[in-house]
């Protein structure tokens, strides 16, 4: 029986980079005995999202990216016993998906791989990143209050342990303290052995910097029953300052007390994750401690005339 490592991220854990990983070294993972297909994947993205699609939303997929009849023929055909399929979008909303996915895999021996970051620190980053895109321009508290439900992470790992079986679910927590690189441990745990024909990847998904996210917050604002005219300005803005700005990258939006009532929400279910899924009797989930930090507040004096001004002339220029 082939197997098969389904890695299903989680969001903002450094996925993106780990797929531009797997998908620049497709053919050194072919001749170490690993596949990494093609089907279910785009020139747009590294990642098997069309897959996942499929399963949760096939309004959204597009056929012509690669059904799952499709994979099943490349991996027959490939004649490769090693398998390696990676989307966060398999993250499934129901029993019905979840079950068509096992149907889908009944013919393989299934490893599922998942990364969990301290849910502070995800959160934090998943509203950056909504923020950038153009979807949310409020309070990052009570973005966190409205994905609360979803960061829960034994709920969200109980579905897998149910179908897969517990010892087929492997938990990781990613901070620096217990994993390096992610890349790196993906292929440990599969049992790859990098040699020099692999290539290394620049990060991917950077962090926004921090007059970058507040003025990407104004514009969503202004803009928020205008999608297009948003769009357009978002990109133009990005364009501007990652060209122009020297931003601070290293900020921390919550805060501290903030960050605290956070981890308090998901105390008892990282125990049990850490617990059932890492045999850690202790019930620690993450070794890093919340330290005390002072979160960033900015406001227009912190902006200099300069910067100002430069985006300013850039956006007049543009329309």
């Amino acid at each position: 029986m082939k197997k098969l490592f389904l890695h299903i991220g989680l969001y903002k854990t450094g996925s993106t980079t780990l797929q531009a990983h797997l998908q620049k070294n497709r053919n050194s993972l072919r001749n170490c005995g690993y596949l990494y297909p093609l089907t279910g994947a785009s020139d747009m993205f590294d990642a098997h999202h069309n897959l996942a699609w499929l399963l949760r939303n096939p309004k959204v997929a597009d056929p012509n990216l690669g059904t799952w009849k499709e994979l099943h023929e490349e991996i027959k055909t490939a004649n490769i016993d090693n398998v390696i399929i990676s989307s966060e979008n398999f993250q499934l909303n129901d029993q019905t998906q979840m079950d068509n996915l096992q149907s889908q895999l009944a013919a393989y021996e299934v490893k599922v791989i998942v990364y969990l970051r301290r849910q502070d620190r995800r959160l934090e980053s998943l509203y950056t990143q909504r923020v950038k895109r153009g979807f949310y321009h409020g309070n990052i508290f009570s973005f966190c209050e409205s994905q609360r439900r979803r960061s829960n992470y034994y709920k969200l790992l109980e579905p897998w342990k149910q179908i897969f079986g517990l010892d087929n679910v492997i938990v990781r927590p990613l901070e620096k303290t217990q994993i390096s690189n992610i890349c790196d441990d993906l292929f440990k745990i599969i049992g790859i052995q990098k040699n020099n024909s692999f290539l290394e990847v620049e990060n991917k998904n950077v962090k926004p910097g921090r007059k970058a996210l507040e003025i990407y917050k104004i514009i969503n604002k202004t803009y928020e029953d205008q999608p297009e005219k948003r769009q357009n300005y978002l990109q133009q803005v990005n364009r501007f300052i990652n060209k122009n700005w020297s931003d601070e990258k290293s900020y921390r939006l919550l805060s501290y007390s903030d960050s605290v009532k956070i981890m308090e929400w998901y105390q008892q279910s990282n125990m049990k994750v850490a617990e059932e899924y890492l045999d850690r009797k202790d019930g620690t989930l993450f070794y890093e401690p919340l330290e005390y930090y002072e979160s960033s507040k900015l406001n227009l004096q912190d902006f200099n005339q300069e910067e100002l001004l430069g985006l300013i002339e850039n956006i007049k220029i543009s329309n």
